[in-house]
């Protein structure tokens, strides 16, 4: 809270009115009280009495003081002044903020080219070397996926969280959706054996049936929650508490049926929210993932066009 608020300044308007019974009571009683005082003690030769005049003339001086302080805070010019500083001082606090809040953007939009660039790279390499062998093909997902969990805090706001960023691809033989890639908060816990879905089974299984994006933001709201239920021979004890905040987003060529779905997730509830819901302070951070979603799709795209040619398997 500032040191002077409107009411503050108000009573300071008021009080500039009071500056001449100030003067005469303060200042100028002061001065008689202190000078009188002074004029007594020289004429009499009792130290007691003396005493007690030297503490009138302190008592006077007291006066003057605090009437001189009075008026340089009753003064006029005092309230308008406090005002503008009370101004200038808000105006300077808001271009900060704005300063702030435009280098965040800023050092955000460059993790974002960077990401966009990576996948140029990555589509580049993967039309010159060819991406025939399975294990090739994980290796680009693991390589996608690292480069978001590098960039996790910049891009995502991720700090000490237990976040996860993972590729499914659809199994057209066995009709589940399966993990080819993963990166978590903990490496152990990237090796373990990783759930497949069904079209429909869970946030991942939805999204991939829907052929739309979903993104939960608080995995314990209500109206969020049917999204994420999952059979109970797939749900996990650990499930509430590592999945508070999580997007599902297609991975698909050109509008065409998905091909499996690239997740986040985060133990923040809020972590990930949709652009409607983005506030003015604040920017729709699941657009890197919007963005490299594309490149495991035209790994998968070409891959297939490899190996049955043209027309595809996946179209």
């Amino acid at each position: 809270m500032p040191p002077f608020d409107k009411h503050a300044i108000n009573f300071l308007r008021r009080s500039s009115e009071w500056q001449r019974t100030i003067r005469i009571l303060f200042v100028l009683g002061g001065a008689l009280v202190a000078g009188g005082a002074q004029a007594a003690a020289l004429g009499t030769v009792d130290p007691d009495f003396v005493v007690r005049l030297r503490d009138v003339t302190y008592l006077g001086i007291a006066m003057v003081f605090v009437g001189e302080l009075l008026l340089l805070f009753i003064n006029r010019e005092v309230p308008d002044l406090i005002e503008l500083g009370l101004a200038s001082e808000n105006k300077a606090r808001e271009f900060g903020d704005m300063f702030n809040l435009a280098t965040a953007y800023s050092e955000w939009a460059k993790l974002r080219v960077e990401m966009q660039k990576f996948v140029v790279e990555a589509v580049e390499d993967a039309v010159s070397r060819g991406t025939d062998d399975h294990a090739t093909q994980v290796r680009r997902f693991d390589s996608i996926l690292n480069q978001l969990s590098f960039f996790s805090h910049g891009l995502f706001a991720m700090k000490d969280e237990r976040w996860n960023f993972a590729i499914y691809v659809y199994d057209h033989a066995e009709g589940l959706l399966k993990c080819q890639s993963c990166r978590r908060f903990n490496r152990e816990d990237e090796d373990r054996d990783h759930r497949s879905w069904a079209p429909g089974e869970g946030h991942v299984g939805q999204a991939f049936q829907r052929r739309q994006e979903l993104i939960c933001k608080d995995t314990t709201d209500p109206n969020y929650i049917q999204h994420f239920e999952a059979p109970p021979d797939k749900s996990g004890p650990y499930d509430p508490d590592l999945y508070k905040s999580i997007v599902s987003i297609p991975i698909r060529l050109y509008g065409g049926d998905p091909l499996g779905i690239l997740v986040a997730t985060s133990d923040k509830a809020g972590r990930f929210i949709r652009s409607e819901e983005v506030d003015e302070y604040d920017w729709d951070r699941i657009e890197p993932l919007r963005d490299t979603a594309a490149l495991p799709a035209i790994l998968i795209g070409l891959a297939d066009i490899r190996e049955h040619g043209a027309g595809g398997n996946h179209a």
